[in-house]
């Protein structure tokens, strides 16, 4: 995605994913001003530097932004140049390259990085997390993992009340900030899933410096004012939790942090894993409302599986301790069974024989007995009718069955055999 204009462009809520290029694998931007607010760079790469973003004389201002398994030879998530970067609550996780995360140092005369409340992590890096040129600070902030001195050209920057790996810098700290899951669920970090939250424990919770947070410049909370103080960290909820501040992107909460569970269908195996933070042993357990028959919830893992044996509309509040609930909706939806015209013969002059559908495609042990009422059929064809195929149609007409809904297939065919009979006409003469 090229970026070349004079005017003030603001980009929210939009993933990239997988783009390529020489030079911003995402986004190569010559605007005047780009603000990425809510956007996510998921494994984006370019072959010379700034694997998500390249930025060149812009001003570029993030918030609220994740960068996981971006790569390039330098500046593997971004690079700036004669840049003012600003970069708040914002998440980058085992992006490569080096630096790994932001190179900032070309052409950076006079020009501010400023990074606030942000989280940066990698495990395999082979160089720095952070490149600059001079001037800019560094806030509230996580910097770890880096196998080299996570920052370089520091000297002219201020680095204030972060957790750095290796650091010696007064009023930082060189302590594990104890993430709950850098790999994620799928056990490999550089990925969507991955986790950088902060564990009950992390030393980061309830240490950072209230009089450094950043301003509301992206307007998080859409009430016009951007001279306040930031309202939501990286999650969306509230940026001060407690008393003073937490480091990093995200504030340390109790909360549940899995997504909605999914709608299913009746007669379906069913999986859905909740997960709360903020509580070192969660136990996870119905609080009130109804889960949909045939689901078992794992008080231990906060798993919901098995199989659905009833359909409808179900609204249940679940609880990983007395303080943290969640209210769900799970929508599960009737079965099909399909209604297919039956074919039927008859004999040329003989009326038309019963007309009837089979009904099939019963999941669980349902059967034929758990149906009411019939499907209403039709044909074309008459007493009269002469030898030949007729078709036969039908409709849902009075069928009836718990948890399921009828769909008709097909049209059947009534074929008349024989060969008509003529009798030829004798007139009487005297």
């Amino acid at each position: 995605y090229d970026v070349n204009s004079t005017a003030a462009i603001t980009v929210s809520r939009v993933t990239f994913s997988h783009n390529r290029a020489d030079i911003g694998g995402a986004i190569n931007s010559h605007a005047f001003s780009l603000s990425l607010i809510n956007t996510r760079f998921i494994q984006n790469t370019a072959s010379d530097h700034g694997g998500a973003i390249s930025s060149y004389a812009s001003g570029l201002t993030l918030v609220n932004n994740f960068f996981a398994g971006n790569g390039a030879p330098s500046g593997g998530a971004m690079s700036g140049d004669e840049d003012d970067l600003q970069i708040i609550n914002s998440v980058f996780s085992e992006n490569e390259g080096n630096p790994s995360a932001i190179d900032a140092r070309e052409g950076f005369g006079g020009n501010q990085l400023t990074i606030d409340h942000s989280t940066f992590y990698q495990s395999k890096a082979l160089g720095h997390s952070i490149v600059s040129g001079t001037g800019g600070s560094i806030d509230n902030s996580i910097i770890w993992g880096a196998s080299t001195a996570p920052i370089q050209n520091s000297s002219g920057m201020q680095l204030r009340n972060n957790i750095i790996q290796g650091t010696t810098v007064p009023s930082n700290d060189n302590i594990n900030p104890q993430f709950i899951d850098p790999n994620g669920s799928d056990n490999q970090s550089g990925t969507a899933d991955d986790n950088l939250r902060l564990r009950p424990t992390s030393p980061a919770i309830n240490t950072g410096n209230n009089v450094l947070i950043a301003l509301d410049v992206a307007d998080l909370d859409h009430d016009g004012n951007i001279d306040e103080l930031l309202p939501f960290d990286a999650d969306g909820q509230q940026r001060v939790a407690n008393t003073v501040v937490d480091r990093g992107a995200y504030e340390w909460a109790a909360l549940f942090v899995s997504p909605p569970p999914p709608a299913t269908t009746y007669g379906m195996p069913y999986t859905h894993t909740f997960l709360a933070t903020g509580v070192a042993t969660p136990t996870y357990t119905l609080v009130a409302g109804t889960l949909p028959p045939g689901l078992a919830l794992d008080a231990n893992t906060g798993i919901l599986s098995g199989t659905v044996t009833q359909s409808g509309v179900f609204t249940a509040t679940l609880a990983a301790s007395p303080t943290i609930t969640q209210t769900v909706v799970i929508t599960v939806t009737p079965a099909v069974l399909t209604v297919r015209p039956l074919n039927q013969s008859r004999a040329v002059g003989q009326p038309n024989p019963p007309l009837a559908a089979e009904v099939s495609g019963f999941v669980l042990d349902d059967t034929l007995a758990d149906v009411q009422g019939a499907a209403a059929c039709t044909t074309t064809a008459t007493a009269t009718s002469p030898p030949g195929s007729y078709p036969i149609m039908c409709t849902v007409g009075t069928l009836t069955a718990a948890n399921y809904v009828f769909r008709v297939v097909g049209t059947g065919t009534l074929t008349i055999t024989g060969m008509r009979v003529f009798l030829p006409l004798i007139a009487n003469t005297p």
